[in-house]
């Protein structure tokens, strides 16, 4: 970890490239800094005012399953974050069949103390250390934290439909870092009904209301009910929100 202003990506992905092609598998960086063997790639984060290096080192993966996981499940969300770019993959023991993710985290290790001409020691970090250390246990703290994990997300929008037995709904849901900015929840009534349900509209429009600055998907700051509604409402209001949080 260090200052943001001192970070180098480059430097970073070749240290780690020239660990992996210790080990066999001709690893190399390209020219956006990403660490490759036939598509492998590491990424790094920042964090405030510190920087430091992270990604996922694909050494024996389920490749066949690794599309599905990192595909959207969700159609009808768009997101305006930046689209990262799609290479093909494959894991390292194509190259080293014995490979392990200990043998990576050795070279590493090894390479990185070659590099900075150091003699320190390597410790490994465990949960002790993490409470026994300030710094160390505050940023620890931080990453556990709702706003590290959800609160930087970045602006999207998403379309939801659902049919009730009052009739369907359509919800136009807009996010920002992590919370619902906006909400139109439109309702039309079931095509045959005793009841007309016309007060469904207001509930959603009150409902609507209430949502705005809610956490997105949980809700779990978002009051299920109100004390100045009839227990009908209340059942439909409360309908409304279990249904928001399934398919968010």
């Amino acid at each position: 970890m260090v200052p943001r202003t001192s970070f180098q990506r480059r430097p970073n992905a070749e240290l780690v490239a020239r660990a992996v092609a210790s080990l066999g598998p001709p690893a190399g960086v390209n020219e956006r800094n990403d660490i490759v063997v036939d598509g492998f790639k590491m990424t790094y984060k920042i964090v405030n005012k510190r920087a430091y290096h992270h990604g996922t080192m694909l050494i024996d993966a389920k490749l066949n399953q690794l599309g599905d996981l990192l595909h959207n499940t969700k159609e009808n969300l768009v997101t305006k974050g930046v689209e990262s770019v799609r290479s093909p993959v494959q894991n390292l023991r194509k190259w080293a069949p014995c490979l392990t993710h200990e043998a990576f985290v050795n070279a590493v290790s090894k390479e990185f103390r070659e590099t900075y001409d150091g003699s320190q020691e390597v410790h490994e970090i465990d949960q002790a250390v993490v409470e026994d250390i300030p710094g160390i246990r505050t940023v620890y703290e931080e990453l556990q934290t709702w706003d590290w994990q959800y609160g930087q997300t970045p602006e999207f929008t998403h379309r939801l439909s659902g049919t009730f037995a009052w009739g369907d709904i359509s919800a136009d849901i807009s996010s920002k870092h992590g919370r619902i900015t906006s909400i139109s929840l439109s309702h039309t009534p079931p095509l045959v009904s005793d009841d007309p349900y016309d007060d469904v509209e207001d509930i959603c429009l009150r409902l609507a209301t209430d949502l705005v600055g809610s956490k997105y998907a949980t809700l779990d700051d978002m009051a299920t009910s109100r004390s100045d509604m009839q227990e009908r409402d209340q059942q439909i209001r409360k309908q409304l929100l279990a249904w928001l949080k399934v398919e968010m």
